[in-house]
């Protein structure tokens, strides 16, 4: 049996324009993988196929099986609650599966360990109206992770955070895979961030996989320039992570028509 994240062939096609190509990946649970590369390269398709909301051709399994939507937290992105629901009523209605006619102590305790873990415990009672878009984020996110899903696929999910809570939701989703024994899948435009936290790297370059790995063996100066369209350097950091210094664009970026 193969464990983990198997992905044989998919491709994927929006409207007429094929968007994702041929895609074979194999990712081992545990992990936290950063989707990264470039405007239009195919992230978001990817993670909407894996997550059933595209079609898609080819084979996906999880240890083996057909994946479940039961098994699978996805958010994607510009992700909104606009019904007069406050944070904690949309953090139990991540448990709506089990929640009956009077809600049970074990999940208020859940509800109330995410919000203290995403550091939102006085949002509780605000409604989801009244909320930045930062802060919904974070409630949005702990919505899914309250489910415990296998497979959590998070469509651009620190974009609107701050720095302190960026590095605290990646140190999450790091903690919440190794415990789960679960896999994320993060859609990241923040190279750097994606550097310090991942496990490993998926880099997408015009609807094709070009790169996987951890981030140090994936992304090079080479990459950097073909992929993203802009030179720069690779320095260590204080800890050996690699940290990306951008020098300039080039003067015509490589561009691609997948979204």
């Amino acid at each position: 049996m193969t464990r983990g994240l198997m992905i044989r062939q998919m491709n994927v096609t929006r409207g007429k324009t094929p968007i994702v190509h041929d895609v074979t990946l194999h990712l081992q649970p545990g992990l936290l993988v950063s989707c990264i590369g470039p405007n239009g390269a195919g992230k978001s398709t990817l993670l909407g196929a894996l997550a059933g909301s595209f079609a898609a051709t080819g084979k996906i399994t999880w240890n083996g099986t057909a994946l479940t939507p039961s098994m699978i937290g996805h958010m994607p992105q510009q992700c909104r609650v606009d019904a007069d629901l406050t944070a904690l009523q949309v953090l139990l209605l991540g448990q709506h599966e089990t929640l009956g006619l009077r809600i049970k102590n074990s999940q208020m305790d859940a509800a109330g360990e995410m919000l203290q873990s995403l550091d939102i415990m006085a949002l509780a009672n605000r409604p989801m109206t009244s909320l930045s878009g930062g802060q919904q984020q974070l409630v949005l996110l702990g919505q899914r992770l309250i489910r415990k899903p296998k497979l959590l696929l998070l469509d651009e999910a620190t974009s609107a955070l701050d720095m302190a809570h960026q590095m605290r939701v990646m140190q999450l989703i790091r903690d919440y895979v190794q415990k789960n024994d679960a896999l994320a899948i993060m859609a990241i435009h923040d190279l750097n961030l994606a550097a310090r936290y991942s496990d490993e790297i998926v880099l997408m370059h015009a609807g094709r996989l070009e790169a996987k790995g951890p981030f140090a063996d994936a992304m090079t100066e080479e990459r950097l320039e073909r992929v993203y369209g802009m030179r720069a350097i690779l320095l260590p950091d204080i800890a050996g992570a690699p940290v990306i210094v951008p020098l300039h664009p080039l003067a015509s970026p490589t561009s691609s028509i997948a979204a």
